[in-house]
């Protein structure tokens, strides 16, 4: 099945995956160049206060995604 639609002769991906990635490519590799876990001399303070500030970041964000759990079931069944 083709999950592209051309827009004015461009071809765009109807995926919502493929369009995530594309949407967020620059952000990922602007990440990958500042935060310090391709490193060579990566240590494991480093490593562990980066996590910590993942974790600050997801923590509540996952929280408050979950607290949606009932609103996107229904969503997804009206999709159907």
């Amino acid at each position: 099945m083709d999950t592209t639609v051309d827009v004015r002769g461009t071809k765009l991906s109807v995926d919502p995956i493929a369009r995530l990635r594309l949407g967020t490519a620059a952000y990922h590799a602007a990440l990958e160049r500042e935060l310090p876990l391709l490193a060579d001399n990566l240590d494991l303070f480093t490593y562990r206060s980066v996590l910590e500030c993942f974790f600050g970041l997801y923590a509540p964000l996952e929280e408050g995604l979950g607290k949606l759990r009932p609103c996107l079931a229904e969503l997804t069944d009206l999709e159907q």
